[in-house]
């Protein structure tokens, strides 16, 4: 039960509140509303548990822990991360983040070839493969599994990322093409990048009657599959829920995604390493917790315990062999990660050598270069010194 004093405090009630007056949703929709707000869109995702055979599982472990072999081979548009991973001796698991359900969809189609030989070995999966969109469309939604508590850092889409990754290289390139050059020169070379074509799609209420520009999102891509522990890569764990803390466990894990979906509002925003995190219940008794992260596992763990160590507190207490001292003992809490934690058997993502903080800064950049480009054209007088007042007040945005 919630207190008066609780309803009473602020900004806290009103969140508590807003989410049990409108009707905390029990899972995180894979499919966004109609007519969703624009500060609602962003990033979606979907999880999906297959059976395996017992006849079958031993091959198809075979098939995700061969090095050689990567499902995902073809188009990637529109996905952000997609893994397959598998658990006790059964199950299947798929996890893809994505713009668009059918973005989803249509890269498992275009990568049928990898993706049959994963799903293949799994009950009911139809069998005409992936190519069949109809007949995967309907083995997807019949195998979901719901998404209790989503977190995304970023609310843009693959192609908004791209788009500002690719931008902020240009920008860079630019810079270093015109230190110390003569006015001449550098009046020439910012005539050049005034024209680049990735500046047009970041004020959409300004672009929306201009072309459309080739970008690098348009072009095909592949998710490559992780190769150094120093990129982006997964974490994912399974434990044992505590009797009698279920629905403690689902409330607080429905509050948070509409605290992060619904209202804007990031409880994680102070992890400088968190992209995304999904958490599912498996049959009311484990906790399947996934995520996308930087480089160094440790630095992945000492930051959950110095920065955010009462928001992980309250959702991993309610687990079997959390440690006394929480995520703040951080050698406790790095052992009992580890000792549940399942390796992600294949894995890839669509920006592995980009960091959040890069990502970030990426799209602010990007939006600050459309604006001043706007206003300051390659001719104006004012450009050398307007050109050194945006360095020195961006400066972190470009390091």
């Amino acid at each position: 039960m919630i207190s008066r004093r609780v309803f009473a405090s602020g900004a806290v009630g009103a969140t508590i509140a807003s989410g049990l007056f409108t009707g905390c949703r029990p899972c995180f929709s894979p499919f966004p509303p109609k007519h969703e707000p624009a500060h609602k869109r962003g990033p979606r995702t979907f999880t999906i548990q297959a059976k395996v055979p017992p006849s079958h599982f031993r091959a198809l472990r075979a098939l995700l822990d061969d090095p050689q072999h990567n499902p995902f081979q073809s188009d990637a548009h529109g996905i952000h991360y997609a893994r397959f991973f598998t658990a006790g001796h059964d199950t299947l698991y798929f996890m893809v983040i994505y713009d668009s359900y059918w973005d989803a969809v249509r890269f498992l189609g275009k990568n049928a070839a990898g993706v049959d030989a994963v799903f293949g070995h799994c009950s009911g999966y139809p069998a005409a493969g992936a190519a069949d969109a109809e007949a995967l469309d309907a083995y997807l939604r019949a195998h979901l599994l719901c998404v209790e508590l989503f977190y995304r850092a970023y609310d843009n889409s693959q192609t908004e990322l791209r788009d500002a990754l690719v931008l902020r290289d240009h920008f860079n390139r630019f810079l270093r093409a015109a230190d110390g050059v003569s006015e001449a020169e550098l009046r020439a070379l910012y005539a050049d990048f005034v024209h680049d074509p990735y500046l047009v799609n970041h004020d959409k209420s300004t672009v929306n009657d201009m072309p459309r520009a080739m970008t690098a999102a348009n072009q095909d891509i592949r998710l490559t599959p992780i190769l150094s522990p120093d990129r982006v890569g997964p974490f994912t764990l399974l434990a044992r829920i505590k009797d009698g803390q279920l629905g403690k466990l689902k409330r607080l894990m429905q509050l948070g995604t509409f605290a992060t979906i619904d209202l804007g509002i990031r409880p994680l925003k102070n992890l400088p390493t968190l992209h995304f995190a999904r958490v599912s219940v498996i049959d009311d008794t484990y906790m399947l917790f996934a995520s996308v992260y930087d480089g160094d596992f440790i630095q992945y763990v000492e930051d959950f315990g110095t920065r955010i160590a009462d928001e992980i507190d309250k959702i991993f207490g309610k687990l079997v062999g959390y440690p006394l001292g929480g995520s703040r003992d951080i050698i406790a809490f790095k052992a009992f990660l580890r000792a549940r934690q399942i390796k992600t058997n294949a894995f890839g993502g669509a920006y592995l050598d980009r960091s959040l903080l890069q990502i970030k800064s990426s799209v602010a950049l990007s939006k600050e270069l459309y604006h001043f480009t706007r206003f300051i054209g390659p001719d104006d007088r004012r450009m050398p010194s307007k050109l050194r007042h945006f360095l020195s007040e961006n400066q972190l945005l470009l390091s």
